[in-house]
């Protein structure tokens, strides 16, 4: 998406880097080249507004234009918590 206001890669600790493109979030691994999809954004016209690695360890924090934060297990590749409050997109 072309918008200066998102914030869609972030380089982890462990090596990772954390990439959306529109409805999905993508993880490069540095240290061999492989790629991984963790996650798909649900919902009509939805998509990732920004992530950002917690600063050790292997959860990812995502914002949505549907006005969510979700924080992920990234090694376990699940959704740990889902939170409401927002209103407008979490950039």
């Amino acid at each position: 998406m072309n918008d200066f206001y998102l914030n869609l890669l972030d380089w982890s600790s462990t090596n990772v880097l954390g990439v959306a493109l529109g409805d999905s979030i993508y993880l490069w691994n540095a240290a061999d080249g492989s790629i991984q999809q963790l996650m798909q954004t649900q919902g009509e016209g939805s998509h990732v507004t920004s992530l950002s690695w917690i600063q050790q360890g292997n959860c990812m924090a995502v914002g949505t234009s549907d006005n969510k934060v979700q924080i992920w297990d990234v090694e376990k590749l699940k959704q740990v918590r889902s939170m409401d409050g927002h209103r407008s997109r979490v950039s």
